[in-house]
């Protein structure tokens, strides 16, 4: 991306100057909003002509105005708007609470259910991490076995229906053939 050029004769900005020609203070609510497109995840994006390096705006003014957040720490928006980057609706968190306190997102969901969709309670004995229900697990193990060993099954017999064994066997380019089977085809009649 091109750093954005000042106008000739005109005085050197400041980054805090540049900052505050991008936002609008003079909405309704206490949000200061961001004015400029935001980027793909929905946060604006600002660049610091003295550190030349592109931010997110509302970690920019955090960092401004609270210093440096962190290691392995993010910000949340208490105000859940994500172009607002007023730093008092902003906080330090681990990414866990921030996912699991936004009330929108797949783990904030999945952490208020009580009840698996058959109706089986997650508590105690019936609860396997990451919300799989203990009881819906035995019967899906229980049907998996009863499938697979009817295929075992059709595996123990020829497409005739003859039970394979060693002795009515034998082993041709790589598979299997039924002797009796063989035995029924050199009889008949060409």
């Amino acid at each position: 991306m091109k750093t954005p050029r000042r106008a000739r004769n005109s005085p050197p900005s400041t980054p805090l100057k540049d900052f505050f020609n991008r936002i609008d203070i003079s909405s309704g609510d206490e949000c200061f909003r961001w004015k400029i497109k935001p980027g793909r995840k929905g946060y604006g994006k600002f660049y610091d002509s003295h550190r030349k390096k592109y931010f997110s705006a509302h970690r920019w003014i955090y960092e401004y105005v609270n210093g440096s957040i962190k290691l392995g720490l993010v910000l949340d928006h208490k105000c859940r708007n994500r172009i607002c980057v007023n730093p008092f609706h902003l906080r330090v968190v681990t990414p866990k609470i921030n996912a699991t306190e936004n009330s929108s997102s797949i783990p904030a969901v999945n952490t208020t259910k009580t009840h698996c969709p058959k109706g089986h309670e997650y508590s105690g004995v019936n609860f396997i991490g990451r919300r799989i229900c203990a009881e819906c697990r035995r019967v899906q193990n229980l049907e998996y076995y009863y499938r697979n060993r009817a295929e075992l099954r059709s595996k123990l017999h020829c497409r005739n229906g003859h039970l394979i064994t060693e002795e009515n066997t034998y082993f041709y380019k790589n598979t299997h053939h039924c002797r009796i089977c063989r035995r029924i085809r050199e009889r008949k009649p060409k």
